[in-house]
Parts: structure tokens; sequence; C-alpha cells
């Protein structure tokens, strides 16, 4: 029988037990295991325990969800039975109600009303932006110069959302940008850090700055009109339209929804980028490809459907999304009780979705946790880099076109190598996966 397949008859339930609990250590439970490689242990417990099973970290117990069945499920009815808002309760006090932290029916409202905003034809006209973004950073850049990708890719990613989407760069916000986020996601989404880190004056500054931002773009849209002077934005659809009772959508709305794009990408998208520029300049092979790719075929004066002649650019970002994904887990609540594979999962529990499990099975990918640049394309269902159903990354399609310029206008201006030459990959795991702090250094501009 396949891994993941219930031996239960269609009357039979396990609804009286509880899924299959991974052992672990007194008091810390499974956190030494999560917080060393949270994609192993998933993978690993899918395994020896099937497509759902429990893990304890201290003050928590958490449902696991994984494999194709339980994407299924996400797919089908997340709303119905999932709820962001208690995970990101805290990160809602600190930033307002985004569409990341909002009751599942306010969610639905919001994400069909915005989604326009955010898709792949909202920047498609706009690759010579982003590509500028991208010259303006190696432009600082003298041969010999090595710099800290993931850093640096935090700033380029943010720089470039603010660009395209409110045509408002972060500029001197970045860094309160940077540890407001962080912080947030520390404290409020993982509690690596306890609360009262948000009184301190550090963190306070942080925020008093990003509201100052916040502040700033809704200015800026607003001495401009709309589908004249400028294109529409997320905000300006949320001003048109209310709430999914009726209401107007709150300042405090607009707020979170122009900090968004500031805060998004930091670590999702840089963390994929770090990632790729990683595995392009590991291997010499791939390294020689993609350079000869950008520099015969990459222009700014492309457009996102021109993107797709960039075949090994496109090859190498997918089997680095497939291998390091950086959003393994969506987590989130059970907002009823509902069952799976017979067991039930209480309203109010903890439940992790480990959607990237898809991409470690061998029925998938022959040994896949091997880099392969030329591996073919997997079965239907075994590729979910961000997330699945209504909970998903809503900027997916930005953030192809993004991963596709970022990498092949760098690599088109100049060769550079990983220093220290022979770096191997330390992964960091938050506030989400990322490779570490790794180096590139510049050894030839062309």
């Amino acid at each position: 029988m396949h891994k993941g397949e219930s031996t239960l008859s269609p009357k039979e339930t396990h609804s009286d037990s509880l899924p299959p609990l991974v052992p672990g250590l007194p008091y810390l439970g499974n956190a030494l295991q999560l917080g060393a490689d949270p994609v192993r242990f998933a993978v690993n417990n899918y395994h020896a325990h099937g497509p759902i099973f429990r893990a304890k970290i201290p003050g928590r117990e958490i449902y696991f969800l994984a494999g194709k069945e339980a994407n299924d499920l996400a797919k089908k009815r997340d709303e119905e039975i999932f709820t962001n808002a208690e995970m990101f309760k805290q990160f809602r006090e600190q930033i307002g109600p985004g569409l990341s932290s909002i009751e599942p029916d306010a969610h639905a409202h919001m994400r069909k009303l915005i989604r326009s905003a955010y898709t792949r034809n909202n920047v498609s006209d706009q690759i010579d932006t982003l590509t500028q973004v991208v010259d303006n950073f190696f432009d600082t850049l003298k041969v010999g110069d090595s710099f800290d990708v993931f850093s640096a890719m935090q700033r380029i990613v943010t720089t470039q959302l603010g660009c395209v989407l409110f045509d408002v760069p972060p500029g001197e916000y970045f860094p309160a940008l940077r540890t407001y986020m962080k912080t947030i996601t520390e404290v409020a989404i993982f509690r690596t850090r306890p609360q009262w880190v948000f009184r301190l004056p550090f963190y306070k500054n942080a925020r008093k700055r990003s509201m100052e931002m916040a502040d700033l773009v809704l200015q800026q849209l607003q001495s401009k009109k709309a589908g004249v002077d400028r294109k529409q934005t997320s905000i300006d659809i949320l001003l048109k339209n209310n709430d999914h009772k009726g209401n107007a959508y709150t300042h405090q709305h607009l707020i979170s929804e122009a900090l968004g794009p500031y805060l998004a990408g930091q670590d999702t998208v840089a963390g994929t980028l770090s990632f790729t520029f990683y595995t392009a300049h590991k291997y010499g092979n791939v390294t020689d490809r993609l350079s000869n790719e950008a520099r015969a075929i990459f222009s700014p004066q492309m457009s996102a459907g021109d993107l797709r002649k960039l075949d090994d650019f496109h090859k190498l970002i997918k089997e680095t999304m497939r291998l390091y994904p950086v959003g393994a887990f969506m987590p989130r609540h059970a907002s009823k009780n509902f069952e799976f594979k017979g067991y039930l999962i209480p309203a109010g529990s903890a439940v992790y979705s480990a959607t990237s499990v898809v991409h470690f099975l061998p029925e998938n990918y022959a040994d896949p946790f091997t880099f392969d640049i030329d591996r073919p394309p997997g079965p239907g269902g075994s590729f979910a880099p961000y997330g699945v159903g209504n909970y998903a990354c809503a900027g997916a399609g930005i953030a192809d076109i993004q991963l596709m310029v970022t990498m092949a206008a760098l690599m088109r201006r100049g060769r550079f190598e990983l220093d220290p030459k022979d770096y191997q990959l330390k992964i960091a795991t938050m506030p989400v996966p990322n490779p570490g702090r790794y180096k590139l250094k510049l050894v030839e501009r062309y």
C-alpha cells in the first residue's frame, strides 16, 4: 500500500484516539529536531507515521498534516476548516488587520477583492524597474568585493516591491522595516523571543519608523489619481469597497496593506534568491550555463512572457525551490472539528500543513535530497513552493518574476564565486529557512 493510504474502511475511524505522537525529550519535546531541520523532520515522520502525526514543543502540541492528500485537503476545504487569526493574533495587534491575520470569512472576501493587484500582470511591464534596482546594487561593487547574499537580497526585494507596487522605495526606512518584521515574526509567530521584547526601545523605534513609511505610502498614493497618473493598487481597491460585513475598511486596514509589500518578501523571496544564488554558484557547469544564457538573452526590455526563454534559469529556480522551500509549513489553527484519515482534529488545535513534504518523496522525484538542474518535472501535485489553498502566497506570480529577473539581471553584469570557494550550505531556520550568512565575491565585470 502507498504511504499515507488509510487501512480503515469508510465506517472505521480513529476518532476516539489521537494521531501518532513523535517521540521527543522531556519538556522540550521535538523543539530541537524542528529547529535543526524542519523539512527533514516532517519528511521522516511522514514516512514513519503517515500523513498525520503530532509533535510537541514547549507550551504547544502541533498536528502535522503532510503529503499529497493533506495538500488536497487544504486546497478543497482551506477557509472552511483552517484559520490564521489565532496564529497571527499578535501579528495583527502589531501591524494591523492584514490579509494574513484576519478571520476566514474576512480573509476570503479581502483576498478576492485585491487579487488583481498581486498578479503577474501587475508587474509584467515593469521588468526594467526590477532590473534597475539590481543594477543600482551591482554598481556599488568593484572586482574583489564580497557581499552578504541574504541581507543584500532582502534590500533588493523590498525595494523592488515598493517601486513596482506603490512607486515608493523604502530607502532609509529599510533597516527599521527589517527590524520590525524580524522581531514580530520571532515573538508573535515562532515564539522564540518573549512578548516583553515589544516594550523595548529598539522595537518601539522600528515600529514608529515603519508606521511613518506606511503613512508616506498613503500620502504618495493620494497625491496621484489611480488609473490616470499611476496604476490602481490594493489600497485603492480597499477604499472603493466594503468588508465582508458591509463596513468600510478602516485606516488600520490601509496601514497594514501599505506595509505588506515591504514586509512580505523580506524572508521568503529573499531567502529563495539566496538559496538560488548558492546553487547557481556551487556547481561550475551550472554557473557557466546561467552566465551564458543571461548575457545572450536577458534584457530589461523583456516582457514577462519572454522570461520563459531563460530556460536554464527557470529550471534552476524551480529545482532550488523544490530542494530548499522557504515556505515549508503553513501554520494555522483548526477553526472547527474536522477529520482526516480517520483522526479527529479538534477545533482550536495548532495545525501545520507540511506542504513541501511532496517535494521529497521518491515516488515524485528520484534521489529527492540531491540538486539536479535538469531534473524532469514531477507528477501533478508534487510541487508546492508557495503553499496550497486560499492561504497560499497571494503574490506568488510577482515573486516568480522577481526571482527570474533578479537572478538573470545580476549574472548578466558580472561573474561571481562563493566566498570562500568551498563554502558548504549551513541552513538557518529562523525566521524562515534561509541559507545563513554566506557571501559572493565579484571576480569579473562584463
